[in-house]
């Protein structure tokens, strides 16, 4: 990585607490998609390739908020530098990633997995470019909600799933992810690790 010692059991936890919101998320799409009762949005259920997909889009998000505490660290940390934001990215994108396609895909064959993991990284790396263009990550009391970060994101997860005017899944995701945030905890992270 760099010349900073990082701790392998902080990456890991690190890892699995994204991971792990990442799954209540996906699970929190799947379960309303398939207890709806609206006429405009019939009960759906979701397969596994797709609940694939919605969880590697939680994955992303939060790694997004990880890479925008790092930028500024990296900035206001002269040790730091673009390098190891670069590397600690590079590093907790391939855990996340790994650790997602190896949950949903238990049993699979490793050749398949990896060909989908592959797959993955390009998808998100995507995702990545996209979700940089958008500066604010909240609409701030008495904005629109457009070209935030967060819809921008729950806008996705409803185009995933075919329902790109659900209100009720754009809120849900939305509020999901806020949790998340808080429990993951970018900057507690770096905190930890740069101690």
């Amino acid at each position: 990585m760099t010349d900073i010692e990082i701790n392998d059991d902080i990456l890991q936890d690190y890892t699995n607490a994204i991971c792990r919101h990442s799954r209540i998320g996906a699970d929190a799409v799947k379960t309303l998609l398939s207890n709806s009762e609206r006429p405009a949005y019939p009960r759906q259920e979701i397969g596994a390739i797709q609940y694939a997909e919605i969880l590697l889009e939680f994955v992303t998000l939060l790694l997004s908020f990880t890479d925008r505490c790092l930028f500024w660290v990296a900035i206001a940390d002269k040790r730091l530098g673009v390098r190891f934001r670069d590397d600690l990215m590079d590093e907790l994108v391939g855990r996340c990633i790994s650790s997602a396609v190896d949950y949903c895909f238990f049993g699979l064959e490793e050749h398949p997995k990896e060909e989908y993991k592959k797959s993955c990284f390009r998808a998100h790396n995507a995702r990545m470019e996209q979700y940089a263009k958008y500066e604010k990550c909240f609409a701030e009391k008495g904005e629109g909600t457009k070209d935030t970060l967060v819809w921008e994101f729950a806008k996705n997860v409803c185009e995933m799933v075919g329902r790109d005017h659900d209100i009720a899944l754009l809120t849900m995701c939305a509020k999901v992810i806020v949790n998340a945030i808080k429990d993951v905890d970018s900057n507690s992270f770096i905190a930890k690790l740069l101690q």
